[in-house]
């Protein structure tokens, strides 16, 4: 009696079902997690972006830039958007942080003016 091993060409169904199961079980502990990451970043570059405002506004405030009172959203306004100081140490610099307005918006939760001075509220 002669015995012959049956060679295996490939997965059996079994198989294959096993694998995307535990794929599937995979992603979904995973997606939950990406999600909190991404919420994460988002709040760190919020919270980032208003610290960069806070510190524009700090330098223009040295530089002799008006922000007390009604003209302080138009003057962060004009800093964000690259407005130049005209007196001061500062004159004809620059000041710009690169934040489109929706982000300015989202950055702004983490600012307060008190007293007619930004204020970084991480």
């Amino acid at each position: 009696m002669k015995l012959t091993k049956i060679a295996s060409k490939g997965f059996s169904l079994v198989e294959m079902l096993v694998v995307i199961a535990i794929i599937g079980v995979i992603a979904a502990i995973a997606v939950p997690q990406i999600a909190d990451f991404t919420e994460a970043a988002d709040d760190s570059k919020n919270k980032r972006n208003a610290q960069n405002i806070s510190n524009m506004v700090a330098a223009a405030q040295a530089a002799g830039l008006d922000l007390v009172g009604t003209k302080t959203i138009d003057n962060l306004a004009d800093i964000a958007n690259g407005g130049t100081v005209t007196e001061g140490v500062f004159k004809d610099k620059v000041f710009r942080a690169n934040i489109d307005p929706a982000e300015l918006t989202k950055a702004a939760v983490y600012l307060s003016v008190e007293n007619g001075v930004l204020r970084y509220n991480p």
